[in-house]
């Protein structure tokens, strides 16, 4: 279990390396706030149906969206220096 927990948080991220492509292209903020609220609600509902702690996967998305912002910069940041 924890490998299959890792490799979807490589998946993840990969794709939130793509993310941070598609928002440099489209000049899109990197954080979008509506959004982020939106997914923190949707995943707590999601673990509260099967009985998981609310503030445990409160302080898991948040860590993941701390890891999300901070890696769609880095990618925006490399995309603006190479050009």
């Amino acid at each position: 279990i924890d490998r299959d927990m890792i490799e979807c948080l490589a998946k993840r991220m990969e794709l939130i390396e793509q993310i941070g492509i598609y928002k440099q292209e489209n000049n899109i903020t990197v954080l979008q706030l509506e959004r982020w609220l939106e997914i923190l609600h949707t995943r707590t509902t999601w673990a509260e149906a099967k009985s998981m702690d609310k503030e445990f996967i409160q302080k898991l998305y948040k860590l993941l969206h701390k890891e999300s912002l901070r890696l769609q910069t880095e990618v925006m940041n490399e995309r603006i220096e190479k050009s």
